[in-house]
């Protein structure tokens, strides 16, 4: 069997294509650094607002009663409001001195990692997922009338992720519309820069040997044409080329059909 051969991509198609690529991959990595920054920001601003939460429930802890204080405001929790964080206090036995209502049934005491011994403001956090719910948790000590107690603290951080996710799916939408809108207007640009090949094209298919007598006006062709029959006689006005026929310029100011193909040919050579 004969393999086909395959064809060569036009001049146009080849254009588009180039166009389209091109202001694809600009457009993706413009948008991939803006996802990134947006992302980047708040995670950034959760991890602060997650610190400075540690910081105001340590500053109440070592207060005079500190514990009763942070169990009425843990245990003052408004009804039907969703809770953003959720803390627990353990003593160095292990039991659980006060914590936010229903807290064991999201977070158990055993989602948590091992606390970290440390004064920073900002420790390092964990991510815990439980059903469709995604937490930030942190776990630290701090020391109480000289006993060493475990501060548990976790963020639900789903609203971001369902920011993120939607955040995603809009700019999947726009770098969509983008490549279509780039491919269109690449179609659009190419079609009209190459008017005036296709025009040349059209006068050259009708050279034919019946057809050679015939006269057509310079201002018919485009400025590509018109200009350079009577700049390259006046460059070459002797030559292997110039006893071609059709060549000589008329007396009447028109060119015949061969002249178009005769310029192409001195223009290729020299």
């Amino acid at each position: 069997m004969f393999s086909r051969q395959t064809e060569p991509r036009s001049i146009a198609t080849q254009l588009v294509l180039l166009f389209t690529i091109c202001a694809t991959l600009l457009l993706s990595c413009g948008l991939g650094v803006f996802y990134w920054i947006v992302v980047r920001h708040a995670f950034e601003e959760d991890n602060a607002v997650l610190a400075d939460k540690l910081a105001a429930v340590r500053t109440d802890l070592r207060q005079p009663d500190g514990l009763n204080t942070v169990d009425h405001e843990l245990k003052n929790h408004r009804a039907g409001e969703p809770a953003v964080y959720w803390v627990r206090i353990v003593d160095p036995t292990g039991t659980v001195v006060t914590q936010t209502p229903g807290m064991d049934d999201s977070l158990p005491p055993q989602a948590f990692a091992s606390p970290q011994i440390t004064t920073s403001a900002a420790p390092l956090s964990k991510d815990y997922r439980t059903g469709s719910k995604l937490f930030s948790l942190l776990a630290t000590t701090e020391t109480i009338d000289d006993r060493a107690y475990t501060i548990q603290i976790g963020q639900d951080r789903s609203a971001d992720e369902r920011f993120r996710k939607q955040f995603r799916a809009l700019l999947g939408l726009v770098l969509g519309l983008g490549i279509i809108a780039s491919a269109l207007i690449a179609v659009t640009v190419t079609r009209r820069g190459l008017q005036p090949l296709a025009k040349m094209r059209r006068s050259l298919e009708r050279v034919r040997p019946p057809r050679l007598n015939e006269r057509i006006e310079p201002a018919t062709f485009t400025r590509t044409i018109a200009f350079r029959p009577v700049s390259v006689s006046q460059m070459l006005p002797s030559g292997p080329f110039a006893t071609l026929p059709g060549w000589e310029p008329c007396g009447s100011g028109t060119l015949t059909m061969w002249r178009p193909f005769g310029v192409m040919c001195r223009s290729a050579l020299f």
